[in-house]
C-alpha cells in the first residue's frame, strides 16, 4: 500500500515525459520572463541617473545569470571546501569549460584575493564591496577597481 501511494507522489517516476517536462519548465519560463521584465525597468530607471550607472547595471545583469547558472555554493559534504579554498572556483571552472589561466576572479575581500591565489587566478578587486581600497592594499590587492566598466579594459574587451 505504501509504495504505491510514493510512486503516486513521485511524478518524475510515474508522468510521461513531455508532461513533464511542461510542467516542470513553465513556472521556470515565466520567473525567466518577469526576471527579464525587471530588468528592462531597471534599466530604463538607472539610466535616467547616468551613462555610467546603466553600464554598471548592463554588466551587472549577464554576470548575475551566469553566476547563477554555475553557482556552487556550499557543498563541504560533497568534498568541495569553502573560500580561500580552490575547490568552488575549480568546481566553477571545470563547470564552464575553462582553465584558470583564461579566468579572472573579481572579489571585494582578503579571502577573495587568497582563493585566488589559491586557484592560481589574477584577480581584481572592487572597492565598493565588503573591504575598501587601503584594506585591499594592506592585504596584497595588485588590481583595484572603482567602476564595474573597468574589468572590460582590464581584460582587453574595451
Amino acid at each position: 500500500m505504501e509504495e504505491s501511494t510514493v510512486r503516486k507522489d513521485n511524478k518524475m517516476g510515474v508522468m510521461p515525459v513531455n508532461k513533464l517536462l511542461l510542467n516542470m519548465s513553465i513556472p521556470m519560463m515565466i520567473s525567466m520572463l518577469v526576471q527579464a521584465l525587471y530588468n528592462v525597468v531597471d534599466s530604463m530607471f538607472v539610466a535616467q541617473i547616468s551613462e555610467d550607472a546603466l553600464t554598471a547595471v548592463s554588466l551587472a545583469f549577464p554576470a548575475q545569470n551566469l553566476m547563477i547558472s554555475v553557482a556552487i555554493g556550499e557543498k563541504e559534504s560533497e568534498g568541495i571546501r569553502k573560500k580561500p579554498a580552490p575547490d568552488t572556483v575549480r568546481e566553477a571552472l571545470k563547470e564552464l569549460g575553462s582553465v584558470a589561466e583564461s579566468a579572472v576572479y573579481v572579489g571585494d575581500s582578503d579571502v577573495d584575493i587568497e582563493t585566488a591565489r589559491n586557484s592560481g587566478m589574477d584577480e581584481i578587486l572592487c572597492d565598493w564591496g565588503f573591504r575598501g581600497e587601503e584594506f585591499l592594499k594592506e592585504h596584497g590587492a595588485k588590481i583595484i577597481i572603482k567602476k564595474p566598466e573597468e574589468i572590460l579594459t582590464i581584460i582587453g574587451v574595451k
